[in-house]
């Protein structure tokens, strides 16, 4: 009788352990986080070199210090000059337990706490910083998810200042909070996050330019064909297509507040100069448009 008593405890203690050890929104060997890190205001398929696309996704177990852990890949494209892919690339090693998320990243095997998804008001929704993001409110997403806000300012941000459970930032996973919403300022942000190739969450940005979590990342060719070149010396700017490949038809700056200072027709097909020495001195954006694609441009003056 003790015996059966005693085994009985046994299994009950051992289903509470596993009841409490089950987040309320786990990692699955399914769950993708679609990525874009660029500047959002304009055309969301225009690149400046730097920008990327890339997802995050889990790429099968491994054990460290004696704990299993998701494989978390990166895949994508970096654009440069000649833009990088990237394919399956480890980044770390991910698990949940218990409503939070730890993180060890490639070549360390030191976990971190990457998010607290029993964080209250007041709390720190992360173990990074000595707990200087402090959630100011927290509501429920028809999901059932939290989503947790943050009370301090940075410019422009909008929903990036936000934390979804089993999800994370709207920065992205690991970038943290994000600020790109303001041009200049390069930032990240969460486009979707998705299950067994379903939408499980999908940001304002996706809602915003008719994205999917199955969109496709552009290709690199495709951007390559786009490949213009702009220069500036003595208030002289100059754009041109060095291999004929790609027209310029339209010229626009803009300021750091997303006002447009300059709108011009081009004539010439593969090459325009022009003088702008009349612009204040400080960071613009120029975009240049042709042949129903667009490309963006940083420069300071």
């Amino acid at each position: 009788m003790k015996k059966i008593i005693a085994l009985t405890f046994v299994l009950i203690f051992s289903g509470n352990f596993i009841i409490r050890a089950q987040s309320r929104f786990p990692i699955k060997t399914s769950s993708v986080w679609r990525i874009n890190y660029e500047f959002p205001r304009y055309e969301w398929t225009t690149h400046a070199s730097g920008d990327e696309e890339y997802k995050y996704f889990i790429g099968g177990d491994t054990i460290i210090s004696g704990k299993k852990y998701f494989k978390l890949l990166k895949s994508g494209v970096l654009y440069l000059e000649t833009p990088l892919i990237i394919r399956n690339k480890y980044i770390g090693a991910l698990r949940d337990s218990e409503n939070k998320f730890y993180f060890v990243a490639n070549k360390s095997d030191a976990e971190t706490l990457l998010y607290d998804f029993d964080a209250v008001v007041g709390g720190s929704i992360d173990g990074k910083d000595n707990g200087f993001y402090k959630v100011s409110g927290i509501e429920t997403l028809p999901s059932g998810r939290k989503k947790y806000m943050f009370d301090f300012i940075t410019v422009h941000c909008g929903s990036a200042n936000t934390v979804i459970e089993g999800i994370g930032w709207l920065g992205g996973l690991l970038e943290g909070n994000s600020c790109s919403g303001h041009p200049g300022v390069r930032g990240s942000y969460l486009v979707c996050y998705s299950e067994d190739g379903t939408a499980k969450y999908e940001s304002d940005i996706a809602l915003m330019y008719d994205l999917s979590c199955t969109s496709p990342i552009t290709s690199a060719p495709a951007i390559a064909k786009q490949n213009l070149k702009f220069s500036l010396s003595n208030s002289v700017l100059k754009v041109y297509s060095p291999n004929n490949s790609t027209p310029i038809e339209f010229i626009e700056i803009y300021n750091v507040l997303g006002n447009k200072v300059m709108n011009e027709k081009v004539n010439s097909g593969h090459e325009y100069s022009t003088n702008i020495a009349f612009l204040e001195r400080g960071l613009y954006l120029l975009k240049v448009s042709g042949n129903g694609q667009t490309n963006i441009f940083k420069f300071m003056f």
